[in-house]
């Protein structure tokens, strides 16, 4: 039986833009149900609703939010909903941001099947556009100073897909495995790409352990996208053989 899976993406234009290539590129045969919507905030509004409410019901929250997310969610409830995938991103120079609370958010969003699963891109969504066929995934290259300025204009000048809307599923495959080896340099200190079950242990709350470890007591954050580390963790290691 088909079942209904929920994105929630920190904004309504980016993000949505992205997955829209990833549905074409990967989607297309899935049986399931995708839907999405958008917070339209940063995660740091987000844990003020969870602190408010540990038994928050994401759905309501998110139709409340704006009319495009009560269309989008029309007629859905949350017992209709198998699977939530929210994405976020870490932007510590927010008014609200603390490390503290992408802790707290990281436990609670822990598990797609129960409250979700939250993936931080570091430092925001452009992350995913912050790998050249040029470099290697060395988080020499890849580490930002915390109080980087214009990232957006940063990533532009280093990317080798400045235009994914011209993206294939070569290209995204690439920027796929590009992110599971800079996702290991973060954790394990090696920039190879490890076997599937070893991959399995690099979950967001590690990465994020080790970026508190390594990185941002430095002042910096090493780079890194959410969206592809999903799409590997949404299709297994069937597609992951493939990279």
């Amino acid at each position: 039986m088909a079942e209904t899976i929920l994105l929630v993406f920190e904004g309504e234009r980016t993000e949505v833009r992205i997955f829209n290539k990833i549905r074409k590129l990967y989607f297309q045969n899935e049986k399931n149900t995708v839907v999405h919507a958008s917070y339209n905030a940063e995660i740091y509004q987000l844990f003020k609703a969870v602190n408010k409410d540990p038994f928050l019901d994401i759905i309501e929250l998110l139709r409340k939010r704006n009319r495009k997310n009560a269309e989008k969610l029309l007629g859905i409830k949350r017992v209709n909903v198998s699977q939530i995938y929210l994405f976020f991103d870490y932007d510590n120079q927010a008014t609200e941001a603390t490390d503290k609370k992408i802790e707290k958010m990281l436990k609670f969003f822990n598990e797609e099947t129960e409250n979700g699963k939250l993936f931080i891109s570091y430092p925001m969504v452009e992350a995913v556009k912050h790998i050249s066929r040029d470099i290697n995934s060395c988080l020499s290259t890849c580490a930002v100073p915390l109080s980087v300025k214009k990232y957006k204009n940063l990533v532009s000048k280093i990317t080798s897909f400045s235009d994914l809307r011209k993206t294939d599923r070569s290209d995204w495959n690439f920027i796929s495995l590009k992110t599971i080896k800079k996702a290991n340099c973060i954790v394990n200190d090696s920039p190879d790409k490890p076997e599937y079950d070893a991959f399995l242990d690099i979950d967001q709350q590690i990465i994020f352990e080790n970026q508190l470890k390594k990185f941002i007591p430095h002042q910096k954050i090493a780079v890194l996208s959410g969206i592809p580390l999903f799409v590997v963790d949404y299709f297994g290691e069937k597609l992951y053989k493939t990279l």
